[in-house]
């Protein structure tokens, strides 16, 4: 045989031990992911906090001790079902419960097979075509997820769910579910949002892009030379448990846990660069936890501060509490002419949802947080701000004098704002006898408000809402 021969073999047998192994890679570890941007846009997008609530984030955070033991999603496309259910919700309820004992924790895991079983299509019978994180979300939100051990299936299409498991997965929903960046955002928003989300408790699920490098990722993944996030890729839904801003030399990386099992990456986690991240995750969630579930989540706390363009504070005292006590009425110490330019800064110290109307002497009422639909009012973070209408506009005093008004209402559950609008609406009087009388069913329990600083403490047991009216005297 002669040299030429000799090579030719070489090559042909090295080239086929090579195509071997990426098949069978890829044929181990399946995926599962559906793209759909449209449906992405459909979740209520997080609202920006202020640069005051990014600066803080530590420069690391991990959910790694609370997260059950990876697991395998074994031949079929049920990634979605793994990463929100056996993943997120787990990790939640552990960090929620202050649960580190990993055995403990995956005893009590939560069924991926069981979202993947209420959203799957009716010809999907070998769990082959994939969901949604989204759909899966909603149906958290809407009826609850079961343990992994009451419902535990692979591929659950002939796994019939039993009617006496409604009502046990209900007890187990989310309140809500939101967004953390756009498509657009650019790369500091996507980091610093993930990077908050963590720090707070939060695991994150992700769809990422999923070039064949990942399947042989080992403690970190790197993308091959040849692979470029602009490819069509088949989609993957893992979860985001940890950050760290010194790795990779300082370049900092997100851990993701994945459900292809142990022998994947190191123990079922790889670690993602910031840069990769940006380049091949598209979407990005973060549960809304129910207060319900937990009661050492019952309370609400709150602040309200006006600062002009100037940087001058714009003072207020209290004028009288309403009569059902969970609203004040506060007043601008003095008036404020035409074109005055302002900011609003509203905190919360409790996880809450946030709404802000305002009106004038014209009697119409606005919502003006969230001033878009499509964003959230889900404040679900302990001490964040939002600044309204945002830290680089101001709001503007018109040229119709008198009083203007602005009603902000603390929530430990979310409110639907065309409601609270409404109710304003069809209540008589002025406006804070729109307030008094047209919310009151709203207002439930009492609160603990300050006289000089706007701002309360209340401990809400039920679906109370703590409610703040604010008068800013209008001059010419």
């Amino acid at each position: 045989m002669n040299r030429k021969s000799t090579l030719l073999r070489i090559f042909f047998s090295f080239s086929a031990v090579i195509l071997f192994h990426s098949l069978w890679a890829q044929n181990t570890y399946q995926t599962g992911l559906v793209w759909d941007d449209e449906l992405y846009h459909e979740a209520p997008l997080k609202s920006a906090l202020t640069q005051r609530d990014y600066v803080s984030i530590p420069s690391k955070a991990s959910l790694k001790k609370y997260c059950p033991i990876p697991q395998s999603q074994g031949d079929y496309s049920t990634c979605v079902g793994w990463s929100v259910a056996y993943a997120a919700r787990t990790i939640l309820e552990a960090q929620k419960r202050s649960l580190s004992d990993r055995e403990e924790i995956t005893r009590n895991a939560y069924s991926g097979a069981y979202l993947y079983r209420l959203i799957q299509r009716a010809d999907d019978s070998t769990c082959s075509l994939g969901t949604s994180i989204h759909d899966a979300l909603s149906l958290m939100q809407s009826r609850g997820v079961l343990k992994k051990e009451q419902y535990d299936a692979l591929c659950p299409f002939d796994t019939p769910i039993p009617s006496t498991f409604s009502q046990e997965a209900s007890q187990n929903r989310i309140m809500d579910f939101q967004r953390l960046f756009d498509l657009e955002d650019s790369y500091a928003q996507r980091i610093k949002r993930v990077k908050k989300s963590l720090a707070e408790g939060n695991p994150v699920i992700i769809g990422m892009k999923c070039p064949p490098s990942l399947y042989d990722a080992e403690e970190y993944w790197t993308p091959r030379a040849n692979e470029r996030p602009s490819y069509r890729y088949t989609g993957h839904a893992v979860c985001v448990v940890s950050y760290d801003d010194e790795r990779l030399d300082g370049k900092g990386a997100f851990e993701i846990m994945n459900s292809w099992g142990l022998s994947w990456g190191k123990d079922g986690f790889s670690w993602v660069s910031y840069d990769n991240f940006v380049a091949y995750v598209k979407y990005a969630y973060e549960m809304v936890p129910d207060p319900r579930l937990y009661p050492d989540e019952q309370s609400l706390e709150g602040k309200i501060r006006f600062i002009q363009d100037s940087g001058e504070s714009m003072p207020l005292a209290r004028v009288r509490q309403g009569e059902v006590r969970n609203w004040a009425y506060y007043r601008m110490q003095e008036s404020y002419a035409s074109g005055t330019r302002f900011r609003i800064y509203v905190e919360n110290q409790q996880p809450a949802y946030v709404y802000a109307f305002a009106s004038d002497q014209s009697g119409e009422i606005v919502p003006i947080f969230p001033f878009d639909p499509s964003m959230s009012a889900s404040l679900n973070y302990e001490e964040s701000q939002v600044a309204l209408p945002d830290e680089r506009h101001y709001i503007q005093l018109d040229d119709q004098t008198g009083v203007d008004y602005l009603l902000i209402l603390y929530s430990k559950y979310a409110l639907k704002p065309k409601q609270v609008q409404n109710k304003l609406k069809q209540a008589r009087g002025d406006f804070p006898s729109k307030v008094e009388k047209g919310l009151a069913s709203f207002f439930e329990q009492n609160a603990r408000f300050t006289n000089s600083l706007v701002g309360f403490q209340s401990d809400i047991l039920t679906s109370g809402v703590v409610g703040i009216l604010l008068e800013i005297p209008h001059k010419p």
